[in-house]
């Protein structure tokens, strides 16, 4: 089931709820069980997560209603490999193959032991392993295969992802990288309002240069700058975050409210994610509900909440726009044009990843 979250793999570790906490060291322990088939042959592994039963927002026609379904949830496919004593589990999407997501604990040629996931993979193409510390820091992950069956354990370290975003600039954060550039070049990229946590200050920098931007002043939560002939002010009022579980499902919420102004108007950027609850499923809010397909026990597709956001992106860039320097300058190639970066899914095969396989370890 898919949830847009904040950190780097809060998507798929959210997906579980918490079975026991480790006092110790603040991490979620998570756990459940699967079915698999293994075609030896095609070196495929198919994992089937257990069925479900919870009460969600469902669609009914074209109503929001608040009802008991069996969640029942699609298989997933993986090439598998071994190289040496490590294995690597190459996700299926179609005809795509994705890089091998490396595993430990167990031996060459034997599926049927405990792995547990190094938070690295094997770029095929490039012959080289690529390592997230973050992801090594935030969340353990071990699977356990024997014939026809998988059983699951994660923990996910959330004080630890908080503590660590607690001491980053929102200045440093991506949205400040995409507000340079909206505001240097009128016509360039959208400004979203949730990547105001995600800290990237090596490519802020590079706007900082590119986009001629002078910092006047900075703090972890604002400052001024100044672009062309005309002087800046952010001013990050709040950014909240919480996780938030039920018995078989979880999300981080995000509550967001950022001022930047140009000393004559102030453009406003307003940002609510929320987890679908009883009392947000009504025919009302259904610009806000955000739906995907789920099948229930009986196999029959339905359309089920995952997410209620409210936010003022398109007027907040608008707005951007109107008090935007871009047209004073003149004479460089935007940053934008020369390294655009997508946004946080640019690690959308890793979300994949943790997506499809973490789901298996919902309690």
């Amino acid at each position: 089931m898919k949830k847009l979250l904040i950190a780097a793999f809060a998507a798929q570790a959210l997906l579980f709820t918490a079975c026991g906490d480790d006092s110790s060291s603040g991490g979620i322990s998570m756990s459940m069980s699967g079915s698999i088939t293994v075609d030896e042959a095609n070196q495929l592994l198919v994992l089937i997560p257990d069925a479900y039963s919870e009460a969600g927002c469902v669609l009914e026609g074209e109503t929001p209603v608040w009802k008991s379904v069996v969640h029942l949830q699609k298989p997933d496919s993986f090439k598998y490999e071994f190289r040496g004593d490590t294995l690597l589990l190459h996700e299926v999407d179609g005809e795509y193959v994705y890089d091998g997501r490396m595993f430990v604990g167990g031996k060459a040629g034997n599926l049927y032991a405990s792995w547990r996931y190094t938070s690295c993979r094997y770029d095929e193409e490039d012959a080289e392993t690529q390592c997230s510390e973050k992801d090594a820091r935030y969340y353990e992950l071990v699977y356990k295969l024997s014939p026809g069956r998988v059983n699951a354990k994660a923990v996910y370290y959330y004080d630890k992802y908080l503590a660590d975003e607690g001491t980053a600039s929102y200045m440093d954060s991506y949205f400040m990288y995409q507000l340079y550039g909206k505001l240097s070049v009128a016509y360039g990229q959208d400004v979203y309002i949730d990547e105001i946590t995600y800290n990237k200050p090596e490519i802020v920098q590079g706007a900082i240069v590119n986009y001629g931007v002078q910092v006047l002043e900075r703090n972890d939560k604002g400052g001024k700058f100044t672009i062309g002939e005309k002087t800046y002010t952010v001013r990050v009022n709040k950014v909240e975050e919480r996780l938030v579980t039920t018995e078989h499902d979880g999300t981080e919420e995000m509550e967001i409210n950022i001022e930047v102004s140009d000393g004559v108007t102030t453009c406003v950027a307003e940002y609510l994610r929320l987890m679908p609850q009883k009392n947000l499923c009504k025919a009302e809010n259904m610009d806000y509900l955000k739906f995907e397909t789920e099948y229930d026990g009986n196999g029959l597709p339905y359309q089920y909440a995952y997410r209620f956001r409210m936010e003022n992106e398109n007027a907040f860039n608008s707005c951007l726009y109107d008090i935007s320097a871009g047209k004073q300058l003149d004479g460089f190639t935007p940053l934008y044009k020369k390294a655009e970066e997508p946004r946080r899914d640019s690690e959308s095969d890793t979300f994949r990843m943790y997506r499809k396989m973490l789901k298996y370890a919902n309690n």
